[in-house]
């Protein structure tokens, strides 16, 4: 399962009440996940902020994506380049990243089916009906 998917769940489990007399409850989980999109070179910062995830919003090689991955920590980690293809996202996928955040204009399908790795789509502002029929049957975070 991807790391976006499991944080995904994670953050909408309910926690039962302890029974029984003991300790105070503990505080509530929050049930939203904070998001960072980032530079590259601010990845070390957004974990050390508190992120839950982080996004990097430019193109990035996989050597530096590798890089990431170890500045991210444990955080699923996630790209949103400009373009991709097909290639790049399995070396992405190979260099540890999560997710890939793409547009449906500018991402030819055959990007889409690394099966490691999670798919964010980015709505276009104002999606029409049709165009969200369509995506009905895409597998994504």
């Amino acid at each position: 399962m991807p790391k976006l998917a499991e944080a995904i769940r994670r953050s909408q489990r309910v926690e039962t009440a302890p029974m029984g007399f003991g300790a105070a409850r503990p505080a509530p989980k929050p049930s939203m996940l904070v998001g960072f999109l980032a530079p590259p070179s601010m990845v070390a910062a957004a974990r050390d902020a508190g992120a839950d995830l982080i996004i990097i919003e430019a193109d990035v090689s996989a050597a530096d994506a590798a890089k990431q991955r170890t500045a991210a920590g444990d955080l699923p980690l996630g790209v949103h380049p400009n373009a991709i293809d097909a290639a790049t996202a399995k070396a992405l996928q190979s260099a540890g990243i999560d997710f890939l955040v793409f547009d449906a204009d500018t991402t030819p399908a055959a990007a889409l089916l690394e099966e490691d790795l999670g798919y964010v789509l980015r709505l276009p502002e104002a999606p029409s009906e049709d165009f969200l029929r369509s995506i009905d049957s895409l597998s994504l975070e």
